[in-house]
């Protein structure tokens, strides 16, 4: 039923992972994204696409366990697989707009995830 299914635990566990840790740093995240997006609302955004991003900010600005290229790739990925005909290309120009603002710079932002995923473990 879930793309996971026939993973192994590993995987399924960081990805169980990533997106608590996602949901506990949703009001960064989502500020991050007000600051980005002009003229749309969070809330107004397809499901999937919000949550693509999310994670993908998390896992590649926050967290930094992957590059942010990386992270990005996956979210269209994402996106192509379960979002609209719009999805894959409004994310990649979401988070390309992040990118090229220079937030990737914002102080402390290197220190504060230490390539794990922390708490958001378990």
């Amino acid at each position: 039923m879930f793309p996971w299914d026939g993973e192994d635990t590993e995987v399924a566990s960081y990805a169980k992972s990533l997106v608590l840790a996602s949901c506990e740093r949703s009001e960064e995240i989502d500020e991050i994204l007000r600051e980005h997006i002009v003229g749309w609302r969070t809330e107004r955004m397809v499901a999937v696409d919000r949550a693509a991003i999310r994670i993908a900010l998390c896992e590649g600005l926050i967290i930094r366990n992957v590059p942010i290229a990386v992270a990005i790739s996956e979210a269209v990925e994402l996106t192509k697989m379960f979002g609209t005909v719009e999805s894959s290309k409004f994310v990649n120009g979401v988070l390309g707009r992040i990118v090229r603002s220079g937030q990737l710079a914002r102080p402390g932002a290197a220190n504060e995830g230490n390539g794990a995923l922390g708490s958001a473990e378990g």
